[in-house]
C-alpha cells in the first residue's frame, strides 16, 4: 500500500464512542472538540504511532480487546506490517489525527482462505477516550467499512465484541450489523470471564442501509 494513494479528510463531528477510560479534564475535552480530525490510511511510516495507539487501548481498555497490553508490548514489533501492509490492499488500517498525533484506529483484515476470501474482519476499533463524544469512532468505522466493500470480492464483514460493550454493540447495529451468536467464556483470565458477541454485516445490508439513511435524509 502506497502513501501516496492515501487521501486525508479533515472533518468536524459530533457522537460518542465505545471505550471507557481514564478521560481527561472537561476543558481538555472541549479544547479537542474544537480540533480539525484527520482520517487517513496508515502505512509503514507509522509503525511508532500505531504501537503506542495499541498499548494505550490495551491498558486503558483490557476488557474489550483478547490481546493483553503484556503480550502486546513483548510481541513482535513489525505485527503491524504484518497484518495490515500485505501489498494488495486489501487489509489496512484507518488512522484519525489531531494536529499529527494519532487518536484513534479502525483496522479490517481479509481472509485469506479460498472459501473464504470473500469476507474480513473489523478489528482494533479504538479512539483516545479524551476524544470521546465527536464521532471520530463512527467515523472511522464508517470509512473502514466503505474501503472493505469497495473490493468487489468482499461482500461480508465480521467483526466480534465483549458482550459486556454495550456501546459498542449499538453503534455497530446503526451501521447494520447483526448479531449471529454468541460464545460464553470466550475469554478467560484468573477467575475472570467474558462472553464474546459476534455480528456480520453483508454488502448488501450494507448499501440497503446507505438507501434508507439517505431517504430519511430527504424525508427530514
Amino acid at each position: 500500500m502506497k502513501a501516496a494513494k492515501q487521501k486525508a479528510t479533515g472533518i468536524r463531528l459530533s457522537s460518542r464512542f465505545i471505550c471507557k477510560g481514564n478521560l481527561k479534564t472537561q476543558s481538555s475535552k472541549l479544547l479537542h472538540q474544537m480540533t480539525q480530525i484527520v482520517y487517513r490510511l496508515l502505512n509503514s511510516s507509522d509503525r511508532e504511532r500505531y504501537r503506542r495507539v495499541r498499548l494505550e487501548c490495551l491498558a486503558n481498555c483490557p476488557d474489550y480487546f483478547g490481546d493483553s497490553y503484556e503480550e502486546e508490548i513483548n510481541g513482535d514489533p513489525s505485527k503491524f506490517e504484518k497484518t495490515f501492509l500485505l501489498g494488495d490492499d486489501h487489509s489496512f488500517l484507518y488512522g484519525a489525527f489531531s494536529q499529527g498525533m494519532l487518536i484513534g484506529i479502525s483496522g479490517f483484515i481479509h481472509q485469506k482462505r479460498i472459501k473464504t476470501g470473500h469476507r474480513g474482519d473489523l478489528v482494533q476499533v479504538y479512539v483516545d477516550p479524551s476524544f470521546s463524544g465527536q464521532g471520530i469512532g463512527s467515523k472511522l468505522i464508517e470509512l473502514t467499512i466503505a474501503k472493505a466493500f469497495d473490493n468487489i470480492f468482499i461482500n461480508q464483514v465480521l467483526l466480534s465484541v465483549v458482550r459486556s460493550n454495550d456501546r459498542a454493540i449499538k453503534l455497530y447495529q446503526k451501521f447494520g450489523f447483526v448479531k449471529y451468536g454468541v460464545v460464553e467464556n470466550y475469554f478467560r483470565m484468573a477467575n475472570r470471564s467474558w462472553a464474546q458477541v459476534f455480528m456480520a454485516l453483508t454488502k448488501q445490508n450494507y448499501i440497503t442501509n446507505i438507501i434508507f439513511k439517505e431517504w430519511q435524509r430527504e424525508a427530514g
